[in-house]
């Protein structure tokens, strides 16, 4: 598994899904499912409650879903509507139960993430929004990103021009960015930032909440490009 560093009448989809199911002793049952529409995919939604969760690019959409718990335990479903593709795998009980899934799209695939606890990792996905209640996130994307954790942490690596809003109630965030301009609006118990100029006409804006923890910006070395200024009238 390679992490990064730091979803009339109704049409009628096609679908491969695949599942296998295996015995691992006292009651615990391994299951896995792979989902690979063959219908375009705009959007991929995914909700899991428990585990972990890793986003990288591919050539088409495919959800690949391990879960380990009691047979019965984990509720799983997946839909497809108006090119959003929402997949879910939820523990009834929190017991013995995790639910671990390798997710790849195009890069013209927006992702959604949905997770109660765990560890969430992407890496080359365009706009990508994260909710996480617990837990740590890792995250390179291209396009926009959203993030809100509740308490955890955050480390994310931004492109250019990109608008990042990253919001952790208990917890840090670590984001590295093209050294240059950009517009930031940091809220924090304790702030760091090295290799940056502020500037709110930049057209990169950083907005960046983490009321108990510490937040630090730092120069990414392999992104030095400028942000650029945005041209007023």
């Amino acid at each position: 598994m390679t992490r990064s560093k730091l979803w009339g009448g109704a049409p009628r989809f096609r679908w491969f899904c695949a599942v296998a199911v295996m015995s691992v002793g006292c009651d615990q049952m391994r299951e896995r499912v792979n989902i690979s529409p063959t219908e375009d995919v705009e959007l991929l939604v995914l909700r899991v409650s428990n585990g972990s969760i890793e986003v990288t690019q591919g050539d088409k959409v495919q959800v690949d879903l391990v879960m380990r718990a009691p047979a019965g335990v984990v509720e799983h479903d997946f839909q497809i509507e108006q090119g959003g593709l929402t997949v879910s795998a939820m523990c009834t009980t929190p017991v013995f139960c995790a639910v671990d899934a390798v997710v790849q799209v195009p890069v013209n695939v927006d992702v959604r993430v949905e997770m109660d606890h765990g560890e969430v990792w992407a890496t080359g996905i365009h706009d990508m929004n994260v909710i996480l209640r617990e837990g740590v996130a890792d995250l390179d994307v291209s396009g926009n990103l959203t993030a809100q954790v509740g308490r955890g942490l955050v480390r994310a690596i931004a492109n250019e021009g990109q608008l990042v809003r990253i919001a952790v109630a208990d917890g840090d965030i670590d984001l590295r960015v093209p050294q240059g301009v950009w517009s930031t609006d940091v809220v924090a118990a304790e702030q760091e930032t090295v290799g940056v100029t502020v500037n709110h006409r930049a057209m990169g804006r950083l907005e960046l909440v983490a009321p108990s923890g510490r937040v630090r910006i730092q120069p990414d070395s392999e992104r030095q490009r400028d942000s650029g200024v945005a041209r007023l009238p």
